[in-house]
């Protein structure tokens, strides 16, 4: 539960610049066909954001595994 609560802060920023970018992308263009355009913006966006939740909240258990690293030791002559 933890995880979850580091990452969805975290998706939602990268989402929010995406959708800030999407719309000054938009405003700027303004294709012909607006409604399939908007569409295809707002199913980018859930990709977008499921993505990075699902990415940032795997990070905390990447981190876990680096913990097993060995030591080793120089040989003795």
């Amino acid at each position: 539960m933890f995880y979850y609560r580091k990452a969805l802060p975290s998706a939602l920023l990268v989402t929010l610049i995406v959708i800030i970018s999407q719309v000054l992308t938009t405003l700027a263009n303004m294709p012909e066909n607006i409604n399939r355009h908007l569409i295809f913006c707002a199913a980018l966006d859930v990709i977008i954001f499921l993505a990075c939740f699902f990415l940032f909240r795997l990070r905390p258990q990447a981190e876990k595994m680096d913990a097993t690293t060995v030591e080793l030791k120089e040989p003795e002559l």
